[in-house]
Order: C-alpha cells, then sequence, then structure tokens
C-alpha cells in the first residue's frame, strides 16, 4: 500500500506558448510533489513544445495530438494515460499556489470523498482582481452544481477510478463550452465534491481568447451538458434517469425550482436496508466445523468474512472483487453454512492462497457463522463481505486510509448501489458522521454490514460479537454496542454493489426480522432515556392531518427528551427527525395542499424559504400521485 497518493497532473494545451511554461512551473513548484505532469496538446502551432522539452525534468511529458478544436479530447487522453492514483486538472493559462497539492490532499485524508475543488483568485491582464467563488460551504453534491457550475477545472483534484467510471469529459464538438461541467455533474452522482474556500489557483479570466468565446449562450451550453448528463444516466442506470429529467427540466425552465427532487435524497434513502439469505438461526453450540486453509500467515492487515449459504448464482463475481482488491494484503474467511447448492464447486475452482474455507455440515445461520469466523481471525481489520454483492476495487484502500489518518474511528461503512431485481440502480447514502449515525439508531442500521470494515481491537472489547437474540437485525444490534465507545463513519461513495433478490430475509421473515426490530428498538430507547412509541416509529402512516401532527409532537418529545441524554446530539436528531418527518409526509396519500402545507410549516432545524418551498413542491407531488393511485385502485377492486 503506498503511504502518499500519486498525482497526475494534466494540462491540455493550444498555441499558449506565453502562459505555458507558468503554468507548468507553479505544478512542479508544488510543496507535494506531482508523481507526473502531462502536457496534452491540441495540435499547436506555435512552440509550445520546444518549451515542453527544455523542462529538464522527467517527469514533465509532452503529449502530442492532432486539432481537434475540443479541450474534451486532450484531457481523456492525458486520463488514458495517468499512471497516478489521481488526476489533477490545470489549464494552460492558468497557475497554482505552492500549497495547493498540498492542501488538497490534507482535506482528501479529512473528508474521504473522491473529488475535491477550491477557489480561485481571478486575474484579468496580470493583475488580481478578487475570488471566484463565494461559498460557505464545505461540500458541494449534485442539487448543489446543477443550480450552477461551482467547480473550478483548474482547482479539480479527483481520484483517477471515478473519471474511468464517469467516463471522462464527453467529447461532442457541441460540448467543447461545459463539457468539464458535464463531467462535475457525473462525478457528482458518485460522489460528494469537497470544497476549499482557500484560493489556490489563478484564474485567468481572459474571455475573449478563451474557448469559452466560441460557444453559444450560456443557457444553450447548461441545457447541453444536461442532455449529455442524462444520456448518460440512462446508459449507466445509476438512478432514477426520468425523474433526473423531470428536476433538469424544472430547474432551467424556473430558477425557482432548482434541484427540487435531491435535497434531502441523502437523510431519506433510496435503499431499505436488507439482510443475507440464510434460512435459521442457531444458538447452539458450534458443531460439525471444517477449516480448511491455503495459507498460514501469523498476521495480515484486513481479515474478510464471507458467509455462505447456497449463492453458487452469485457467489464467484462476490470473490472476485474482493480479490482484485487494490490492497492486497487480506486473508478472505469464507463460512460455507451447509450450503446444498453448488458453491462448494465454485469455491474449489478459486485458487487463491489468500482463501480460507470454514465448512458447516449442519446450518447455523449467519450469527454462527459470523462469530465463527471471528475467532479465526488474524487481521488488524475485520471487512464484511456478503456472498452476493460486488465490492469495488479500492473499497479497502480507502477505508484503511480513513483509518489510519483518523485513529479515533473504529467502524467505517460506506455508501451502497442496489442493483438486481430492481428497475433501476438506486444509490442509499447513510450518515456520514459519528452524530448522526449515533442519532440514526434510533430509526434504522446506519451502515450497509457487507461495507463495514471495523477495528479488531474494537470488537475484542465487547462481552460478545454478533448476538443470538436479534435474528436478521444481529448487525444493527452490534453497532448499538460498539459504538459506545468508539467513534463511526460513512465514506461519502459507493464502495460496495447490494444485489436485491427475492430470497432477501426481509422477504422471508418479515414476520421475525419485525419482531426483532421492535425488540431491538425498545432496548435502544430505553438505553437512551427516550420515549418510544411504536406507531410513530414502526407503524404505517395513516392519511390524515390528525396522524401527522401526531407524529410531529411526538418526534417533539423526542427532542425534548435528547436534551437530557448524554448519548444523543440534539443538532444531529434534529437533522434526521427532520428527514423522518418529511418522509412520513410523502408516504401518505391525500388529495389537496394540506400536507404540503404542513411541511412548509413545521420542522426541526432552520432552513431557507427556498428550502421550505422546494420541500412543500415535493410533498404536494407525491402526496396527490399516491392519493390518485390508490383511487385508481380501489376503482379496479369494484369494477
Amino acid at each position: 500500500m503506498s503511504s502518499q497518493p500519486l498525482i497526475t497532473v494534466v494540462i491540455p494545451t493550444w498555441n499558449r506558448a506565453e502562459t505555458l511554461l507558468r503554468s507548468i512551473s507553479s505544478a512542479l513548484a508544488q510543496t507535494y510533489q506531482p508523481h507526473e505532469i502531462l502536457v496534452c496538446d491540441d495540435g499547436s502551432s506555435d512552440h509550445s513544445e520546444a518549451i515542453v522539452r527544455s523542462i529538464a525534468d522527467p517527469r514533465v511529458k509532452w503529449i502530442a495530438g492532432q486539432r481537434a478544436g475540443c479541450p474534451a479530447i486532450p484531457r481523456n487522453r492525458g486520463i488514458a494515460l495517468s499512471s497516478g492514483d489521481w488526476v489533477a486538472f490545470l489549464d494552460s493559462d492558468d497557475a497554482w499556489v505552492p500549497e495547493k497539492l498540498e492542501v488538497q490532499i490534507a482535506l482528501m485524508q479529512k473528508s474521504c470523498v473522491g473529488a475535491i475543488c477550491t477557489n480561485a483568485y481571478r486575474e484579468v491582464n496580470g493583475k488580481v482582481v478578487g475570488q471566484l467563488i463565494s461559498e460557505g460551504r464545505s461540500f458541494f453534491r449534485f442539487h448543489d452544481l446543477v443550480r450552477d457550475n461551482k467547480v473550478i477545472c483548474s482547482s479539480v483534484l479527483v481520484r483517477r477510478s471515478l473519471l474511468v467510471q464517469a467516463g471522462g469529459f464527453p467529447e461532442d464538438i457541441a460540448l467543447r463550452v461545459g463539457e468539464d461541467f458535464c463531467l462535475w455533474l457525473k462525478l457528482s452522482r458518485l460522489t460528494a465534491f469537497a470544497y476549499s474556500d482557500e484560493p489556490l489557483v489563478y484564474y485567468q479570466d481572459a474571455p475573449i481568447t478563451s474557448v469559452r468565446a466560441l460557444g453559444p449562450a450560456i443557457f444553450i451550453q447548461r441545457w447541453r451538458a444536461f442532455k449529455e448528463f442524462l444520456a448518460w444516466r440512462r446508459k449507466s442506470a445509476l438512478s432514477k434517469s426520468i425523474i433526473d429529467a423531470c428536476a433538469i427540466t424544472l430547474i432551467t425552465v424556473g430558477e425557482s425550482l432548482k434541484a427540487y427532487y435531491y435535497d434531502g435524497r441523502a437523510q431519506l434513502g433510496l435503499l431499505r436496508r436488507r439482510f443475507s439469505p440464510y434460512s435459521s438461526i442457531s444458538t447452539s453450540a458450534i458443531q460439525g466445523v471444517t477449516v480448511k486453509s491455503h495459507k498460514a500467515s501469523s498476521s495480515v492487515m484486513i481479515s474478510v468474512l464471507m458467509p455462505v449459504h447456497n449463492a453458487s448464482p452469485y457467489l464467484r463475481r462476490a470473490v472476485e472483487s474482493i480479490l482484485s482488491q487494490t490492497i492486497t494484503d487480506f486473508e478472505l474467511i469464507v463460512i460455507d453454512d451447509a450450503s446444498t447448492d453448488g458453491s462448494a464447486a465454485v469455491l474449489d475452482d478459486l485458487k487463491d492462497p489468500r482463501i480460507i474455507r470454514i465448512r458447516f455440515e449442519k446450518n447455523k445461520g449467519i450469527v454462527d457463522a459470523l462469530n465463527t469466523a471471528l475467532n479465526h481471525v488474524k487481521g488488524k481489520y475485520i471487512a464484511r463481505m456478503d456472498a452476493d454483492d460486488i465490492a469495488h476495487p479500492d473499497r479497502f484502500q480507502m477505508q484503511i486510509d480513513c483509518f489510519e489518518r483518523f485513529p479515533n474511528i473504529s467502524v467505517i461503512g460506506s455508501w451502497i448501489k442496489g442493483f438486481g431485481d430492481v428497475r433501476r440502480e438506486y444509490i442509499h447514502r447513510y450518515p456520514i458522521t459519528d452524530a448522526h449515525i449515533r442519532a440514526s439508531l434510533l430509526f434504522e442500521s446506519p451502515f450497509a454490514h457487507p461495507a463495514v470494515m471495523i477495528r479488531r481491537a474494537a470488537l475484542e472489547k465487547l462481552d460478545q460479537y454478533y448476538s443470538p437474540d436479534f435474528p436478521y437485525v444481529e448487525d444493527w444490534e452490534l453497532w448499538t454496542r460498539l459504538i459506545r465507545s468508539a467513534e463511526a463513519s460513512n465514506i461519502p461513495m459507493p464502495l460496495l454493489k447490494y444485489r436485491i433478490h427475492a430470497k432477501s430475509v426481509s422477504q422471508q421473515f418479515t414476520r421475525v426480522q419485525g419482531e426483532s426490530k421492535l425488540k431491538l428498538l425498545k432496548k435502544i430507547y430505553s438505553d437512551a432515556g427516550l420515549p418510544f412509541c411504536e406507531h410513530f416509529i414502526l407503524g404505517s402512516p395513516q392519511s390524515n392531518m390528525k396522524w401527522l401532527i401526531s407524529c410531529l409532537q411526538y418526534y417533539k418529545l423526542i427532542l425534548d427528551s435528547s436534551k437530557c441524554s448524554p448519548r444523543v446530539n440534539v443538532n444531529a436528531l434534529a437533522d434526521v427527525l427532520q428527514a423522518q418527518l418529511i418522509l412520513r409526509t410523502r408516504q401518505i396519500a391525500m388529495f389537496g395542499i394540506a400536507p404540503a402545507w404542513f411541511i412548509f410549516r413545521h420542522g426541526f432545524i432552520p432552513t431557507s424559504i427556498f428550502q421550505k418551498f422546494q420541500t412543500a413542491l415535493k410533498v404536494l407531488i407525491l402526496t396527490n400521485v399516491r392519493a390518485f393511485v390508490a383511487l385508481v385502485r380501489t376503482s379496479e377492486i369494484y369494477k
């Protein structure tokens, strides 16, 4: 594992001999030295090539190219030829302050995101006349960027794997102005942009000589970028592209409706937690266990736990996604829980010395499987993985980086992407901060179990690993004990593809899972000293205003009671309660404006009139649509 990320600097250029040397020199003068600097030509006819070849530094390379008239083409050429883990873009008429990369690497290590951008000094005729951006925030997400392009290309540092996943810059000549905006939209659906308000770039504002002078009006540029973004969304099936299209259309037509669909999705979530398929949970002593190891090693960095029960259609893909991790110092403990399909044969074909197999002769369930594996681990960190999911190649690398830079954190999860038996893939955004994770425990599990990595030392402090007393919510119960003396976080990127299929536990064992959830929630609320009401926590919302008002009053009671509880952060709980209130309001079916007016007037956190309007508009649409669907279904019943 590399201790320091390698950075490739990509500088596209065309006939910029008078400014090119300044740009390259600013990259070479960085306090955090880049791995390589690729100057990607777009058919220059001046002496730009001679300038680059005169620089006596082997890291500076001239990448020749024919004239295309589209900045995306030389930039993509640089991405394709880059050998660094991260790519930084620098236009050939801009320059960096010496600390630019160092500040961004520190910000990356702090926020654990895949893209970082900064503010910039605005230069006109060689003189600084101010700053380009005035934003008092730390992150840019999709709903921020779709309203306005706030990302300065020469300030961007982004993980190379995300650029590949997004397909690079669009090379359509119609998008030669705005191609960067389109890429930022794509990347914002894969990761948040961490933002530093400190100006770290000198941005040359020369609209007459810039490629912007060749482009159409701003409105047309943005609309073309939106069209390209939506085409990519449909092709990649990352989310609801139809709703994306509706949102962008409203944003473009009326500025008052900008990004109305996406605000609050991180808190509300798009997927409900589902569990790996196991037919029963055994509390008896472990019997009939066979351990087969291809490797004898005293210690490894990571121990990966993968329970398997009749998962042969998906098992090979899941194991290969672990074996393909950029970090190779791990052991993969596969617990075959008495599978009766071809799972054993699949494992026989996977010849890798890092695989350790444990075989149960009798099906014991996921709790016994995981507890047995935990008694065999050698790693400093414990990672979970399910036999039907797919891990991102950088998953372990990013989680280990967070652990090493934040020694107070003992549990790290990530966002997940749901796929399989769904119409379109969804990204479930789990809470990021420790305070919000603790507050979310009051309503749902704040982690995707197969995406979690845990410090082994933190687990060993517990009296018990997974408890058999809470079947099908055993992971949720573990988090309640684990984070009492440890901090937790979720990386705001989907590092796991979570397969959804008909054999999930939530569908096969709904009653038992519901009973366990009720038992666990009562315990959580009791330990926190908060009042518990099953009707408003687990019950289905009723389509009347009396129920909504009662729900609001109960949430206020929780918030007031939390002020006396040392286990709950009041501000984080207010955020979670606000999201839950919006979710509950959206779930009712009622004609008219009453629910929308209710959510416009009430809340737990201060929001602007514009944000209230956005939320109320979503509620107005969804409640009336639900009411219409219910009316149609009722009429069909009585036909």
